[in-house]
């Protein structure tokens, strides 16, 4: 479990090494790919969440709050991929990352009230937190190193690739 929890946090690892010797324009396909690996890292989470109530409850019916409240992390992330690119070009991915941390943070605190609670056992909470720490990092790095230079361009928007240049 701890290998592929940490695994989980190399595609992170390596687009932030990527970012600090990237290109104007190859930064621009970093951070559409740093947003759409991080809001499929949060919809996870949801996920994760959806299988520990089902988990929890048992032959009986799970709660349908606590299920609508893992689903809501898919929501968030989906709508953030699609307002992304309508956002601000200046600022707008700092608006959609800084997003996807919150909701982010939000599961993970619903995971330690879990914990708490005992709903999950202790080793997922620290798991978590872990996971949840290595990934902030990273994100924190890659979001000084897209910045670092001024004349980095917006990014183009989720889902598109910039134009190979002209031979």
């Amino acid at each position: 479990t701890w290998y592929i929890g940490l695994s989980a946090v190399l595609p992170l690892a390596a687009m932030a090494g990527a970012m600090m010797v990237a290109t104007p324009a190859l930064k621009q396909q970093l951070i559409a790919a740093i947003l759409i690996y991080a809001g499929l890292m949060v919809a996870f989470t949801g996920g994760m969440r959806w299988g520990v109530e089902v988990a929890r409850a048992g032959r009986t019916v799970p709660d349908n709050g606590r299920l609508l409240l893992g689903g809501m992390s898919v929501a968030a992330a989906f709508v953030v991929l699609i307002a992304a690119p309508m956002l601000p070009a200046e600022f707008g991915w700092q608006i959609a990352l800084a997003t996807l941390g919150v909701v982010a943070v939000l599961q993970l605190l619903w995971d330690i009230w879990a914990g708490i609670r005992g709903d999950i056992p202790r080793w997922m909470v620290v798991f978590r937190v872990v996971v949840t720490a290595l990934a902030a990092g990273f994100l924190s790095l890659l979001w000084w190193a897209a910045g670092r230079v001024d004349e980095t361009p917006p990014p183009p928007p989720v889902g598109t690739f910039a134009p190979l240049p002209d031979t």
